[in-house]
């Protein structure tokens, strides 16, 4: 595992939540009762938070601090497919039907949390 600054480290995972749950740095900022530069220094690396800002941020995407601080593990396998057990219904859907339910499974994970 490469050596990663806690700047970087905190930054990627930072960027990493906001993506999942699909949030601003200006909602985030405004969730926090920072200004939206604060939040975009530390996604820049040129500032790093005091840890009651680690607690809020923590809280906010609903996850422990260490999933905001330390770096993470090396990736491990995860299926891209889905496996959907509708007792053979799934063969009948097309292509269009298909993109909703996907569509709907990443409604469903970025509900997680929220």
């Amino acid at each position: 595992m490469e050596y990663k600054s806690a700047r970087k480290i905190l930054s990627e995972n930072l960027q990493s939540l906001m993506n999942r749950k699909n949030v601003t740095q200006k909602e985030l900022s405004e969730e926090l009762g920072v200004s939206q530069s604060t939040i975009s220094n530390w996604i820049q690396e040129t500032k790093y938070p005091r840890i009651d800002k680690i607690e809020m941020l923590a809280q906010y995407f609903n996850v422990p601090k260490s999933s905001i601080t330390e770096q993470k593990k090396e990736p491990t396998y995860q299926p891209t497919t889905i496996a959907a057990h509708l007792d053979g219904e799934v063969a009948d859907l097309n292509e269009d039907e298909m993109q909703k339910v996907l569509e709907y499974v990443k409604f469903l994970k970025s509900q997680q949390g929220k």
